[in-house]
């Protein structure tokens, strides 16, 4: 099986399975000694990975060989912070877990939020982001034994939907005629999608739209900011029906008065 540490020095006891082997040779890379002893004991020191050949010669001289690649890990592991949420739109409230990939015993693990509070455990309370900015969580990490203590960081972000103002003009119209959608206070980092209510949309930012039909519609607007924000507004417009132009002439003869 493969032996993994987080740090050195790792003793390992190896035993040769080859009970008709009269002879064994194991080597090791990394600057291990080779051994002939059918069941050594190696110390490994350096955080590296080691591979093993085992060469196993019975009475007839005919042999065997067996090669491990990565039989021996010495790594410091790999921790990192989770979070439920690390860049939403304030307030929200997010949750930590620590994933961990290697070898090693949690002994103390200490949280610094970036605000003062602090928290001794591995499971930490919620952290609420209740306005924009930033937080950098700290988490120092003491290991059971000869593992080496570890500190890592998460920064998390809350952002804040930029301010904007609209303007519909007219509200009330007739068919053909067009309407002007106005966003008069607004961001460079902001998106926008008008909804018309006839089926269209439109993503500019000042868009100019004509109906087909008459009738009462809600046109709405969705922004959406780099940061995750989301918001919305509506109004409504109506839409009459447009005169028909039409007209009829006939011929006059000299001395006759239109009718």
């Amino acid at each position: 099986d493969k032996k993994i540490a987080c740090a050195g020095p790792l003793e390992v006891n190896f035993k040769s399975l080859t009970p008709s082997a009269v002879t064994h040779f194991w080597t090791f890379s990394g600057g291990i000694l080779s051994s002939s002893d059918p069941n050594p004991v190696r110390i490994f020191n350096n955080e590296t990975t080691y591979n093993l050949r085992y060469i196993a010669t019975n009475i007839n001289g005919c042999s065997d060989t067996l090669i491990k690649y990565g039989a021996i890990e010495i790594r410091q592991p790999i921790i990192e912070i989770l979070a439920s949420v690390e860049n939403g739109c304030a307030p929200y409230t997010t949750d930590f877990t620590l994933f961990k990939d290697g070898e090693g015993t949690f002994q103390q693990v200490k949280w610094d939020f970036g605000d003062g509070s602090q928290y001794t455990g591995v499971n930490p309370p919620s952290v609420s982001m209740n306005q924009e900015g930033t937080k950098v969580i700290t988490v120092n990490i003491d290991f059971i034994g000869n593992c080496p203590s570890q500190t890592i960081t998460k920064t998390i972000v809350a952002g804040k939907l930029s301010s904007f103002e609209t303007k519909i003009n007219p509200t009330t119209v007739c068919v053909k005629e067009g309407v002007s959608a106005i966003i008069t206070k607004t961001s460079p980092e902001t998106k926008y999608t008008w909804y018309f209510g006839d089926g269209t949309n439109s993503t500019l930012q000042n868009p100019f739209h004509q109906y087909n039909s008459t009738g009462s519609f809600n046109i709405s607007l969705v922004v959406l900011g780099d940061n995750g924000c989301r918001d919305s507004m509506a109004r409504s417009i109506t839409v009459k029906p447009s005169p028909v132009a039409s007209f009829t002439s006939m011929p006059v003869c000299p001395g006759q008065q239109a009718q």
